[in-house]
């Protein structure tokens, strides 16, 4: 195990390629201005992933594309970047990479973090520059040359492009087209995945699409109040609408208000403006990364409800840019996904690098912090889009961050928060706000039941707004530091359900019968009256259903399930070597 701070090692150069000669104009071997690099075909051919180019290809264009260096789309007076970058400078084109465009636009609020992500700060002649991107939860350097795709008919570019005669956001897309193994693969996305690799930062997804009643209630509480406390100075927002299932009727209802359904917008803001009758009226921000297209409601640019008191306490502008208000209660009527990326500019990080001899283990971190702010704990796993094969491939990871008391006998105080990514493709980050005090971190890669093999090395960055001292406490062998987990785990569902423990284990009517040294935790719950859960023995059956089981042995397994349709369970449970009967029920 080692570690180290961010600024301690250098970049790496992406699948080692070498800067190239300067003497000599730049042409990227390993991702050549043709049709390969449009359908994502390798460099004998060959498909890279057959199902999404099966899906996306036609969207390509092929036919019509050729590639240009940029004298000849936007002639000898084109720049790398204008004097000032703003959001409206970037422009979605005619591939559905809006999740990674909206996500641009937003970076532009932080003009110089964006300007240090190219090593090359003005045009290079040679058609060469170097890009900062992470990767595997790495910062390192793509490089590629300046040819740019464009329609052979006007010679106008095709995907991401500017007004003015800037090329920097159409580099930006052709390194992540190159890193995906092509522009056909950049088609359909989601804003964090986008966003991790160009500000190596998670982010918090809160996703209401399976929420209804007063669990969506008060989850809408939870994301305006984790809004509202955002740092905007310090964070990027993008929102979208997702619909799995096509319905043509959905889509001509959202169309026919100016929304776009399985798209990404970016979420500039969230204010509260004050109407002439005194009333409170809260507002989103937000915009489409086509640049056009806007939402024709209640407070969009040319609504009635605006008069002249509401509009002098906003930027609002009657043109069809993309940009538009809308209150809360349309805003969580249509948007049913946000994520907010908390960037940590000049903050304290360590990243710890686990060894092979360990990554198989949990982790015990203890941090003291000096003061109230954010933490953000990351472990980024393997990039699918990068290694194609890991695609909708499984790895359970595990985050809990404990507040505790370094005097007292009882260290664990407090269960923080918790985090368990179950879901393929996606990095577990656990963002939180936190206060001076000392704070214990354990986290967990559950390797005996991962999908994929995963790489032998595993990372954990820890992120602080405030000054922090860190340590690791150990690394816990198997069954070695049990007590440690089940005491997390008790407290957690003592506190998440306001429980008290001496009463005995009755969760909103779920009885728990415990025997031995065995272990309830009543995660959440949205069955109806009806539903059985009986489970016996062994802990490795339910990974699917958020079971987190870190320490395997092959014992006999008994499960039995009786579930209502669009119903769900979540349970818990946790042995430390000695096995019994554990009942979970619910009845009317």
């Amino acid at each position: 195990m080692s570690k180290s701070s961010t600024n301690e090692k250098k970049p790496i150069y992406w699948k080692n390629q070498k800067p190239p000669n300067q003497n000599e104009v730049f042409t990227d071997p390993l991702f050549p201005p043709n049709v390969n690099s449009l359908i994502g075909l390798d460099s004998s051919g060959k498909i890279i992933d057959v199902e999404a180019y099966n899906e996306k290809v036609k969207e390509i264009k092929k036919d019509e594309i050729e590639f240009y260096r940029p004298k000849d789309i936007l002639g000898d007076d084109y720049c790398l970047f204008s004097d000032k970058i703003e959001f409206e400078d970037v422009k979605q084109g005619h591939i559905g990479d809006c999740y990674f465009i909206s996500s641009v636009a937003s970076l532009c609020h932080f003009p110089d973090n964006l300007r240090k992500m190219f090593k090359q700060k003005t045009k290079n002649e040679k058609g060469f520059y170097e890009i900062e991107l992470f990767i595997d939860g790495k910062q390192q350097i793509v490089i590629v040359d300046d040819y740019l795709p464009a329609f052979k008919e006007d010679k106008t570019p095709c995907y991401a492009r500017s007004d003015k005669k800037q090329i920097w956001v159409m580099l930006l897309e052709k390194a992540w087209a190159k890193i995906n193994g092509g522009y056909v693969y950049i088609i359909s996305g989601v804003n964090s995945e986008a966003l991790g690799v160009l500000t190596g930062r998670g982010s918090s997804v809160y996703d209401l699409k399976e929420k209804e009643g007063e669990e969506l209630d008060n989850y809408k509480s939870i994301i305006l109040r984790d809004i509202q406390l955002t740092d905007k100075r310090n964070s990027l927002m993008s929102c979208a609408i997702i619909k799995k299932e096509y319905d043509s009727k959905i889509e001509e209802e959202y169309s026919k208000l100016g929304l776009v359904i399985n798209h990404a917008y970016s979420l500039l803001d969230f204010i509260k403006i004050e109407t002439a009758q005194r009333k409170d009226v809260f507002l989103f921000k937000l915009r489409n990364p086509w640049a056009n297209t806007e939402w024709n409601g209640d407070w969009s640019d040319e609504s009635k409800l605006w008069d002249a008191k509401t509009r002098s306490q906003v930027q609002i502008e009657e043109k069809d840019d993309g940009i538009f208000y809308m209150n809360d209660i349309d805003f969580f009527k249509y948007f049913n996904k946000i994520e907010i990326c908390y960037l940590f500019l000049n903050s304290e990080e360590v990243i710890y690098e686990i060894d092979e001899d360990n990554v198989k283990n949990a982790g015990v971190f203890l941090i003291e912090t000096e003061g109230e702010g954010f933490l953000s704990v990351s472990i980024p796993r393997e990039n699918w889009r990068v290694h194609r094969d890991l695609k909708d491939k499984k790895l359970q990871t595990y985050i809990s961050v404990n507040k505790y008391d370094p005097n007292a006998k009882n260290r664990l105080k407090t269960f923080i928060d918790y985090e368990a990514v179950l879901v393929p493709n996606k990095d577990c980050t656990l963002n939180m706000r936190i206060h001076k005090g000392n704070y214990l971190i354990y986290v967990y890669r559950d390797f005996d039941h991962a999908e994929y093999t995963p790489e032998k090395k595993a990372i954990v960055k820890i992120t602080c707004s405030v000054k922090f001292r860190h340590t690791q406490m150990c690394y816990d062998e198997r069954d070695k530091g049990f007590p440690l987990l089940q005491n997390i785990i008790l407290q957690a569902a003592f506190k998440k359900q306001n429980y008290d423990p001496d009463s005995g284990l009755d969760f909103y009517g779920f009885k728990l019968g415990l025997k031995g040294n065995d272990i309830g935790y009543y995660i959440k719950y949205l069955a109806t009256p009806g539903y059985y859960v009986k489970y016996q023995g062994g802990k490795n059956e339910l990974k699917n259903n958020f079971f987190l089981s870190p320490y395997l042995d092959s014992k006999t397994e008994n499960f039995e399930k009786a579930v209502p349709a669009g119903k769900f369970l979540i349970i818990l449970v946790m042995w430390d070597g000695t096995f019994g009967n554990v009942t979970f029920s619910y009845s009317n």
